[in-house]
């Protein structure tokens, strides 16, 4: 598949196609942050923490983004109903690997994450 970026005529067409898939970004900011939070509270979990208490004090932290304190609650709430398919942020992040490896830009955290949920997704 051709890289969409140098099949495009001028830089405005490449500077319009990157803004036009701004979510892409977005979702992936999302979904990095998000396991990372899932890896810290399994971590918590094994080493003996209270869930809930972890979670509570989790989603008070200003290293919690906003957009995951609401899925922070549900969690206490053993509410894991799908937020974002895992299809559309595997799609995403392999978006974002496209364009990271057509840039020259190095994004382990995203490489990671895209290959945790793709493991995730072949399970379902």
């Amino acid at each position: 598949m051709p890289n969409v970026l140098f099949t495009l005529k001028t830089f405005d067409e490449a500077r319009d196609r990157l803004y036009s898939s701004s979510d892409n970004f977005v979702n992936s900011l999302l979904g990095i942050g998000m396991q990372a939070i899932a890896e810290a509270v399994a971590l918590g979990e094994k080493a003996g923490l209270d869930r809930n208490r972890l979670l509570d004090v989790l989603s008070q932290t200003a290293v919690v983004a906003p957009a995951h304190a609401g899925k922070l609650q549900r969690a206490m709430n053993n509410d894991y109903t799908p937020q974002f398919p895992l299809r559309l942020m595997n799609k995403d992040f392999r978006l974002i690997l496209n364009l990271a490896e057509a840039v020259g830009a190095v994004m382990p955290a995203a490489r990671a994450a895209f290959k945790v949920n793709a493991t995730q997704a072949v399970r379902k």
